[in-house]
């Protein structure tokens, strides 16, 4: 009797026990089988860096602000400086390409008229219901830069010093090799358009040149953009620099210093504009076709010391003929500099019926 009594105590014990602990993990296990926490979030807010134009081909910094069910309001890492990992919220972009995170790069201009936006939505993994949507509105406008230019000419190489000699003559000094001519600046034609995106009134700016396969477009508003068109010739590369003569009985002489390169001219660039376009050229664009300079001659070698034996000068044939003939060697010669390049040309024309266009334009519009 005292047997069974003890067993249904401790039966009773173990079941309380149970009890007991599936009380206190049940509610930890419902939190990790996504149980909103009290202090679950709300609402999100998008924040958009525009301390710099947003135009097609261009990148902008975001962040999100997300208030809890407390109040207390919460950032994104990053340029908002805030503690909140990226990785708990998911989100969607049109219009642009998520970078990394925080960061968005607007899809380039084509042809076609681009959108006057991107559309960028967020929200918490596992929260679809808690979003923040915003249309990023894009300026056209700022400092545009269109650059054709000719690459700079390769550097010559530093020559060798000459070798050291103990028993008579140093080697000389090796020639340092003349710079590179630096290439011309393309011929570039530009092709510009009035046209409107969202009410509002742009120039579109379509770019071929000699040295690339595919159109690049542009679209910006007269009233607030630069547009820099560049075809500028290359630079010339520097001479090399002359080797040392080697020290010796007689001193080696040094090597000469190359001549540097000669300077590319500038390119050439044809625009057609309408006469919307037309009348804004003086106020927006700003062309370059400057030759470029040439490059910077090297610099000679130095001479060889020479250096009269101190010991045992008489003892060998070789010294008693260099006896008293130590000498130094001679200074490499100086180069010269490059020559600039020509100056380039441009040229417009009105995209007008009768109006008498060059072979180049007719021929890619």
């Amino acid at each position: 009797m005292y047997s069974q009594y003890k067993t249904n105590m401790k039966r009773n014990l173990s079941t309380l026990f149970i009890i007991s602990l599936l009380a206190f993990v049940c509610p930890i296990v419902g939190f990790s089988q996504g149980k909103k926490p009290e202090k679950k979030l709300v609402a999100l807010r998008l924040k958009i860096d525009r301390s710099k134009p947003i135009n097609p081909g261009s990148e902008f910094k975001f962040g999100i602000e997300a208030t809890r069910a407390d109040g207390k309001i919460r950032k994104t890492k990053g340029w908002l400086g805030g503690t909140i990992g990226w990785r708990h919220f998911e989100m969607r972009v049109e219009g642009g390409t998520l970078e990394e995170a925080g960061k968005i790069c607007v899809d380039n201009a084509g042809p076609q008229l681009p959108k006057s936006h991107v559309h960028l939505v967020v929200w918490p993994k596992g929260y679809p219901e808690i979003t923040a949507d915003t249309l990023v509105e894009l300026d056209f406008k700022g400092n545009f830069t269109i650059a054709f230019n000719g690459a700079k000419g390769a550097d010559g190489r530093d020559a060798k010093d000459g070798k050291n000699e103990r028993q008579g003559r140093a080697n000389d000094g090796g020639d340092g090799e003349a710079g590179r001519i630096g290439l011309n600046g393309s011929k570039v034609r530009l092709y510009l358009t009035a046209v409107e995106v969202n009410e509002r009134e742009l120039i579109r700016i379509k770019v071929l040149a000699s040295n690339v396969s595919y159109p690049h477009f542009y679209y910006v508003d007269p009233l607030l953009s630069k547009v820099l068109v560049s075809a500028n010739g290359g630079k010339g590369g520097a001479g090399g620099d002359g080797g040392d003569g080697g020290k010796g009985l007689v001193g080696g002489n040094g090597g000469n210093a190359g001549n540097g390169g000669d300077g590319g001219s500038g390119g050439t660039i044809l625009v057609m504009a309408d006469s919307t376009s037309e009348a804004h050229l003086k106020e927006v664009f700003v062309f370059s076709v400057n030759p470029g300079p040439g490059g910077l001659a090297g610099k000679y070698g130095k001479k060889g010391k020479g250096k009269s034996r101190s010991r045992d000068q008489g003892r060998s044939r070789l010294s008693i003929l260099l006896k008293g003939s130590a000498s130094d060697g001679k200074d490499g010669s100086e180069g010269f500099d490059g020559r600039p390049g020509y100056l380039g040309s441009v040229e417009v024309y009105p995209a007008s019926e009768g109006s008498i266009l060059p072979k180049e334009l007719v021929e890619e519009d």
